[in-house]
């Protein structure tokens, strides 16, 4: 089972499809590029040190054969530490996408419980308090559409960002799905039956149902 914010039993049904996991991997890559890129532009730095010194204490052919050198050394690592750069900042942007999704889903998850809860007190026919659950349901599942929809561009957006700074020629939608991220956005649920609802207040809140069975996984 995904580790939905609530434990509530309607939870899934209102937000499990957009659900992602922790943006465990994106998380873990923005510090490790970040260093990669200190480290080349340390490397550059030291670089540049010797063109200084060789520009000062030599001249000739010789001197400048070995200062060309250099400087096309000191770009090539200056071009590694910008492509760790753009890396570091593209993993950070999916890792706050991912993040501000789950804290979109988890509000939606509580309002959605709230309400349903309160419908479930009430003293009415059951045919009517399954209606105005299915009312609430048909919210938060378009809410959490929404948001997921974001979160997907923002996650499109920034890797196709990260191919372009650093001169892949790649189409990013088409990269992240052929390496595993679910990027096509489910729509909202049909209407739950009253058995549905019944169903959905047992111990798993209702994942078992032949009506949903599909998780949203993002990958960054």
């Amino acid at each position: 089972m995904p580790d939905l914010p609530d434990s509530r039993p309607f939870t899934w049904i209102l937000i499990g499809l957009w659900w992602p996991a922790p943006p465990t991997q994106p998380a873990a890559a923005i510090g490790f590029w970040s260093a990669q890129m200190e480290v080349k532009q340390r490397e550059a730095e030291g670089v540049n040190n010797r063109i200084t010194l060789l520009g000062q204490r030599n001249s000739g052919h010789t001197a400048e054969d070995m200062l060309t050198r250099l400087r096309l050394g000191r770009k090539h690592l200056l071009d590694i530490a910008n492509q760790c750069r753009a890396k570091s900042e593209a993993n950070k942007a999916v890792a706050k996408a991912i993040d501000d999704l789950r804290a979109s889903l988890t509000s939606i998850a509580k309002s959605g419980n709230d309400e349903i809860g309160k419908i479930l007190k009430k003293n009415e026919d059951e045919l009517v308090k399954v209606g105005e659950i299915n009312s609430v349901i048909w919210n938060a599942n378009s809410q959490a559409r929404d948001a997921a929809s974001t979160a997907t561009t923002s996650i499109v957006d920034a890797t196709q960002q990260m191919f372009d700074e650093t001169g892949v020629d790649a189409n990013s939608r088409d990269w992240l799905q052929e390496n595993g991220a679910a990027l096509d956005v489910p729509p909202p649920r049909q209407p739950l039956t009253p058995d549905e609802v019944a169903r959905a207040q047992s111990y798993d809140g209702g994942q078992g149902g032949a009506w949903y069975r599909r998780s949203a996984t993002y990958r960054g």
